[in-house]
């Protein structure tokens, strides 16, 4: 089963905003916040959590395929 992936958006009174991903290993996290990030403007702190240093796992399918006149 897939990890989930979110994005957590916490906006401060302040008006600064927090985005916090998870669920994504290696540095894909910070292709998905991209226009996020552009859309927000300047950036003050990036943080990389310790999920930005797991290599990411790929997903494998099995998809089991039976030619016709298979089980006749």
């Amino acid at each position: 089963m897939a990890k989930k992936e979110e994005i957590e958006i916490t906006i401060g009174k302040n008006g600064e905003v927090n985005l916090h991903v998870t669920g994504i290993a290696g540095p894909d996290c910070m292709k998905l916040t991209e226009e996020l990030e552009e859309a927000l403007g300047i950036i003050q702190e990036k943080t990389k959590t310790n999920e930005f240093y797991q290599t990411p796992v790929e997903e494998e399918q099995h998809i089991q395929n039976e030619s016709p006149g298979a089980g006749k």
